[in-house]
C-alpha cells in the first residue's frame, strides 16, 4: 500500500460573504472542514453537484488564495518536498480514457524506479468539463499519459460534475437527510469495488462536506 503523501489538506474552510455589514448579509460555506490526502501513485476522482465548490477545491489544492475581502479560507496545506503541481482542463469523456490507463500500469513500486529517483513527483489537477468529446487519438494518448504518470508515481486529481458515477461500477441511491445532503453507492456483486482498487478513489463533495464512495454503507465525511 502506497502511503506517500504528495499534498494534505487538513480541516480546511472557505466561505464566501455578500451583503453590507451591519444591514443585510449573507455567507455561504463552500468547503467545510474538509481534511484530504493525496498519494503518490493514487488517482482521486471528486465529483459533486456545487460547480463553485468543485472549483475552489482545485484552487485550494493548487495554494491559490485571493485577497477579496468578501472571501476567505482557512485551514492548513502541506506539501511534500520537490512536488510540482500541474493544473489543465480535459475532456468530460476523456476522465474514463484516464482511469483504464491508471488500473493499466504495472505496479507503482516495480516500474521506473531510476525514474522516480532522478524526476520530482506531479501533481496533476484536472477540471473535468462538458466540451466536446475527445479524438479516437486522444482518447488513446489519455490512457497512455494516465498509465505513465502512475508508473513515474505522480499523483491525479480530477474534479468534475456529479452528472453520473465516473466509475462503471458505482450506482448511485439517493437518500435525503435532515440537515446535509448525503450519496450511498451500491457496488455491483460482480466487482466488489475496494478502496484502494486499482490506485483509485471515488469522492463526493456535496454542501461544502467530501465523502468517499467506497460500499453501500459508507456515507461519512472524509477525515484522512
Amino acid at each position: 500500500m502506497i502511503t506517500t503523501p504528495l499534498l494534505t489538506l487538513a480541516h480546511t474552510c472557505a466561505e464566501w460573504t455578500a451583503g453590507i455589514a451591519g444591514h443585510c448579509a449573507a455567507r455561504v460555506r463552500l468547503l467545510d472542514d474538509v481534511t484530504l490526502r493525496v498519494h503518490a501513485g493514487e488517482l482521486l476522482l471528486v465529483q459533486g453537484p456545487e460547480s463553485l465548490g468543485r472549483a475552489l477545491l482545485l484552487s485550494v489544492l493548487a495554494g491559490a488564495s485571493s485577497p477579496d475581502r468578501h472571501r476567505y479560507v482557512r485551514g492548513v496545506r502541506a506539501l511534500a518536498p520537490r512536488v510540482r503541481i500541474r493544473r489543465a482542463a480535459v475532456h468530460a469523456m476523456a476522465v474514463q480514457a484516464i482511469v483504464r490507463g491508471w488500473q493499466d500500469a504495472e505496479s507503482p513500486r516495480e516500474a521506473g524506479t531510476e525514474e522516480r529517483h532522478r524526476r520530482p513527483p506531479t501533481l496533476y489537477l484536472l477540471r473535468a468539463s462538458r466540451s466536446a468529446a475527445p479524438t479516437r487519438f486522444e482518447t488513446r494518448e489519455w490512457r497512455r499519459w494516465a498509465r505513465r504518470a502512475r508508473e513515474r508515481h505522480d499523483g491525479i486529481v480530477i474534479v468534475g460534475p456529479a452528472s453520473q458515477p465516473t466509475l462503471p461500477d458505482a450506482i448511485p441511491l439517493v437518500r435525503s437527510a435532515a440537515r446535509e445532503p448525503a450519496v450511498r453507492y451500491q457496488v455491483r456483486r460482480d466487482r466488489v469495488l475496494h478502496r484502494d482498487a486499482g490506485g483509485v478513489r471515488l469522492l463526493e463533495i456535496r454542501a461544502g462536506r467530501l465523502y468517499e464512495v467506497a460500499g453501500a454503507d459508507n456515507d461519512t465525511p472524509v477525515r484522512r
